[in-house]
Formats: structure tokens, sequence, C-alpha cells
């Protein structure tokens, strides 16, 4: 594996703070707060609407929410471990619940810590397996040599 520059670690580490952040603030916006928001960006609540229409027995918002957060972050981080991306999801589905008892209009819940978890679960599987991919198609391509690239070896003397 090629190394990172140090300057592009400090920023995929400073993304991958952003996004833990956002997940912050997300979950702690009052239900004031995100109508307000969904009224302003018509396109989040029409996905939000979208995803709460489904007939799961998850809170897709919660789910999807979580998969594209730990998605990012295991395609901003790809050297770090994949356990420790997971204990970041569960540290943060169980404090988001957690602190909402201290959230006017919120309610905690244990199911949406759950759903939580399994966005995370999902997203780490997407970030692996694309990982995964990339690294096949890099090593494919790398390996993958022309007639003009091969190296000439003398052949072995003709034995009588």
């Amino acid at each position: 594996m090629t190394p990172v520059p140090s300057a592009l670690l400090r920023t995929r580490a400073l993304l991958a703070l952003v996004l833990v952040v956002i997940v912050f603030v997300a979950m702690m916006l009052t239900s004031q707060a995100m109508s307000d928001l969904r009224e302003a960006i018509p396109q989040l609540s029409n996905a939000m609407s979208w995803l709460e229409g489904m007939n799961l027995p998850f809170d897709m918002d919660h789910v999807a929410f979580f998969a594209g957060v730990t998605f990012g972050a295991r395609l901003l981080l790809p050297g770090v471990r994949w356990w420790w991306i997971a204990l970041v999801v569960v540290v943060l589905a169980g404090g988001t619940e957690l602190i909402q008892f201290l959230v006017p209009g919120r309610t905690p819940k244990l199911q949406d810590a759950r759903d939580d978890l399994i966005g995370g679960a999902i997203g780490l599987l997407l970030g692996a397996l694309l990982l995964g991919l990339t690294r096949v198609v890099r090593d494919a391509l790398i390996t993958q040599t022309t007639p003009h690239q091969q190296i000439m070896r003398p052949r072995d003397e003709e034995k009588p």
C-alpha cells in the first residue's frame, strides 16, 4: 500500500470529525428545528418522506443517515481498522439517544439506537466492499502488462 501524505491524513481525519459533528447536530435538533429544516430544503423533506413511507420495522431515516455517515467515514479513513469505526458508531448511537433526554421535544428510543447500529453496519459493509473492489481493480491494472512492458529474459541454454 502506498503511504498517504500526512496532510491528506489530517484532511481525512478532519472530514471524519465533521461527520461526527453532523451526527450530533442532526440527532439533537428539536422537532420544530427539523420541521423548519425540512421546509427550507424540499429535497431533504422529499427524501425523508420517501424513507418514512417504507413499510419496514425500522426507522429508515436513522438507518440511511448512519449508513451514509459510516460509509463516508470508511472511505475517508481506509487505513483505520473497521472495528474502530464500528466503536465510534456504537458510541454515537447510544450517546445521541442518551443526550436526547436533555433536548426539548425529543424522545430517546432504544429502537432508534438499534436502527443507527444497523445503518452503521450497512455503511461499514458497503465501504469495505467498495474499498475491496478498488484494490482488486488497482492491483489488476498494476499487474497487467503489455508486450512492450515485459522484461526480456535470456533463454536458458539448450541442454544437450
